[in-house]
């Protein structure tokens, strides 16, 4: 009977050596790699649009922001391939972002009421930095494009580029969510220490959610949900 494994080799051959698998073996440089296109995917796509100051204006920063995003995806694709990443949204996506979003809202408005029993000089000192505020309702529809197209930016470095190279490289679990946490975090430190380490704890829990289940785009949507609550709140702000 014929083996399934294919043709047997002749009496006395020498064994034929394994086959490396496509793409061949990984190399010893792979993680250093690795990081590096992560470090400069950072510093080159996601810090200059806080740290330079870089745009004043919502239609000027969604159009960054969608360049970016395009840069991000393009990288993806090349380097790790469609398979690596889930595109298509899942019929759970929009219920669980509406949850996750309603969430987020809440614990804002908490950490409102609390901030309100502060005295002035150290809330101020909190809320400074914060750039971003809407001037009239009729700018409502742009501040959705803005938050949409920034919401996807991020989610698709911090959760799903950085988080499944880092699972590549075998970094432990804890270490990588703790990495994307504390990067998205540095990344807004520009708009003061309340928003960088409200960032923080908001990427620990978005990275546990990406890890839970790998949508990009449940994700996406409660961010751009809350950043359009926090900035529609700007037009009641005293």
């Amino acid at each position: 009977m014929r083996s399934l494994d294919g043709p047997r080799p002749a009496a006395g051959a020498a064994p034929r050596a394994p086959v490396p698998p496509a793409g061949g073996e990984p190399s010893a440089r792979a993680p250093a790699a690795a990081l590096g296109r992560l470090a400069l995917l950072y510093l080159l796509v996601l810090l200059p649009v806080g740290w330079l100051g870089v745009p004043r204006t919502l239609v000027s920063a969604g159009a960054l922001a969608a360049l970016q995003g395009g840069v991000l995806v393009l990288v993806m694709l090349r380097d790790r391939g469609r398979a690596r990443f889930r595109w298509r949204p899942h019929r759970r996506d929009a219920a669980e972002a509406g949850l996750i979003a309603t969430g987020l809202v809440a614990a804002l408005a908490l950490a409102a009421l609390l901030a309100g029993a502060l005295p002035d000089p150290l809330r101020e000192s909190l809320l400074r930095g914060y750039r971003w505020e809407l001037q009239g309702v009729a700018q409502v529809p742009l501040a959705l494009g803005f938050v949409l197209v920034s919401a996807y930016r991020e989610e698709l470095y911090f959760r799903a580029y950085l988080l499944t190279v880092l699972e590549e490289i075998a970094t432990p679990p804890w270490l990588a969510v703790l990495t994307s946490a504390l990067l998205f975090g540095l990344g807004h430190l520009y708009q003061g220490w309340l928003a960088a380490v409200t960032a923080v704890l908001i990427g620990v829990a978005f990275a546990l959610l990406y890890c839970q289940r790998p949508s990009v785009h449940r994700l996406a949507w409660a961010h751009a949900a809350f950043n359009l609550a926090v900035l529609t709140g700007t037009l009641f702000a005293p």
